[in-house]
């Protein structure tokens, strides 16, 4: 299939069967220019910026946030996050044909393969980052991009169970945090109380936007028989139901951290973000619409990272930490005003071509 027959419209009309044959067909010479983009687009950039908040909440906890190594751990966290997105995408064809045709008419047009050898380029790239850290770092981060790797290929491929597959998703805030308190800590050992209590919140808080995340694609993972989060659920709405639920109790969890002296009495004030949490809880169960479903779904990034920024500055208030979040911000808004997200519909105004 030539690159003149894989415009959009064209290949939506395919029947399924023929989208995944494309998709994994032999990879085609592409531009680089087109290339590049079509990685970002598959790395979704605008959803690794919350590992980065996580990174510096991390840090925080032992050291005031500077020096070469913040600019290093935030380097290797967004690489990491890109993998973990790009894999995916690598490994999900089938399931996208139904749920997300758009993004395999991106992978097509990359090249499954080539997709493939990109993905762990980054992965040696985010492990060669490591390396100034000592043995002991590198090991973490090698432990780190397995799990990575596993969340979507076999032969563990947590996403398709519905519990460890929360975890998994986790991991990309879990991974980022311990790779800011290791990394001020010099050395990877367990974590003192307090700082197992905000990676028990955290872990918890993520779960439930996992739980967000798969209801989107209810429709198209219950008709390829996958077990996840959502179609163990009778239907798509008790699925959004329970996510939602889970989300505001999770949002609520928060002033737990302040009791137990985790966390300064200030960050109890983020429980205001638990309001607009609830109403994008409700627009989820009402969002019957894959696509209208997805909008809310990439709208919860943005309540995300401002919930999370929030923690960080009220916990950790610094000029390093302002920057690095308004530099996160603006990540996010020319993700989304360059459409660079293989959630946002490309027929939409400002998508690639």
């Amino acid at each position: 299939m030539t690159s003149e027959r894989l415009s959009l419209p064209r290949f939506r009309a395919l029947p399924r069967t023929e989208q995944v044959a494309a998709a994994l067909a032999p990879s085609r010479p592409v531009p680089v220019g087109l290339a590049i983009r079509l990685t970002v687009t598959l790395g979704r950039p605008r959803t690794c910026v919350l590992g980065v908040v996580a990174f510096l909440l991390g840090y925080a906890r032992i050291a005031e946030p500077g020096g070469w190594f913040v600019v290093l751990g935030t380097a290797l966290t967004i690489i990491a996050g890109l993998v973990a997105n790009l894999a995916n995408a690598y490994t999900d064809v089938e399931e996208d044909s139904a749920n997300l045709p758009s993004r395999i008419w991106l992978v097509a047009r990359l090249g499954h393969r080539r997709l493939y050898w990109i993905t762990a380029g980054l992965a040696l790239a985010a492990l060669a980052l490591a390396v100034p850290q000592g043995w002991e770092f590198v090991a973490f981060v090698v432990v780190g991009l397995v799990l990575v790797y596993q969340y979507s290929f076999p032969p563990l491929r947590l996403k398709a169970h519905p519990l460890l597959g929360l975890v998994g998703f986790a991991w990309a805030v879990i991974g980022p945090f311990l790779i800011g308190y290791f990394g001020a800590l010099g050395s990877v050992r367990m974590p003192d109380a307090a700082t197992l209590a905000v990676l028990g919140f955290l872990l918890l808080w993520t779960m439930a936007k996992g739980l967000v995340k798969n209801v989107p694609d209810y429709a198209g993972d219950r008709a390829a028989g996958l077990r996840t989060s959502a179609t163990i659920f009778p239907s798509r709405r008790a699925a959004a139901t329970t996510a939602a639920w889970a989300t505001v109790l999770a949002y609520l969890a928060l002033p737990l951290l302040v009791l137990a002296d985790a966390l300064p009495t200030q960050v109890a004030l983020a429980i205001v973000w638990v309001v607009p949490a609830g109403w994008q809880g409700l627009r989820l169960v009402r969002a019957a619409d894959p696509r209208v479903a997805n909008t809310v779904l990439r709208q919860d990034m943005l309540l995300s990272l401002a919930f999370l920024t929030t923690v960080l500055l009220l916990a950790y208030p610094g000029v390093t930490v302002l920057v690095t979040v308004l530099a996160c911000l603006a990540v996010v808004l020319l993700s989304d005003a360059l459409a660079l997200d293989s959630r946002h519909d490309p027929e939409e105004p400002g998508g690639p071509r």
